[in-house]
């Protein structure tokens, strides 16, 4: 697929996201996801704007829920700050209760997105893809979770016991910390 995405000009002289799409993909035989931003607002808004685009573009179909099936919504090299990330949630999910984690944006397709109704519940590890999992929950009754379990790991061993410290960072991982 293609993925068109505004910035400030198509902002300004008021772009037609839905027409550009039609066009595009009868012209490229692709599917298009176009995403109505304008690239004056923070990264978490487009990105918000983004999942849902995706999830009400390519996951249409009600699949069988996959027992152990986790959906985790959020995981990005800019949200989370580790190239790893995706990797270790999938290790400590399925070290905890063996399930299977798909992360959608950060190690998991297309085709994975098109089967995100199969997912027993979503993990929104990120503000910014609370509205997918919303979307989710009322399209294909998918409960979700916020948090991120692998936090601990970010956050040097200290004695935080009745300290106040400031923690600055996304807030799924700065509430997961404390």
């Amino acid at each position: 697929f293609a993925a068109v995405i505004g910035t400030p000009v198509p902002a300004v002289i008021g772009t037609d996201y839905r027409a550009l799409e039609r066009m595009s993909a009868k012209k490229t035989d692709l599917p298009i996801l176009t995403v109505d931003t304008d690239g004056m607002e923070l990264y978490d808004v487009g990105e918000e704007k983004a999942y849902l685009a995706l999830f009400r573009k390519f996951a249409r179909e009600k699949f069988p829920v996959e027992e152990g099936r986790i959906g985790v919504l959020g995981a990005t090299p800019q949200d989370l700050s580790n190239l790893k990330a995706a990797d270790k949630l999938k290790e400590l999910l399925k070290k905890q209760d063996g399930s299977r984690a798909v992360c959608y944006g950060m190690g998991d397709g297309l085709e994975e997105v098109k089967k995100a109704s199969a997912s027993q519940k979503n993990l929104v590890v990120s503000p910014a893809a609370l509205a997918a999992a919303r979307y989710l929950e009322k399209t294909f009754g998918t409960p979700y979770e916020i948090g991120y379990p692998v936090a601990k790991e970010l956050v040097p061993e200290l004695d935080y016991a009745k300290k106040k410290i400031l923690v600055v960072q996304q807030q799924v991982i700065a509430n997961a910390i404390r």
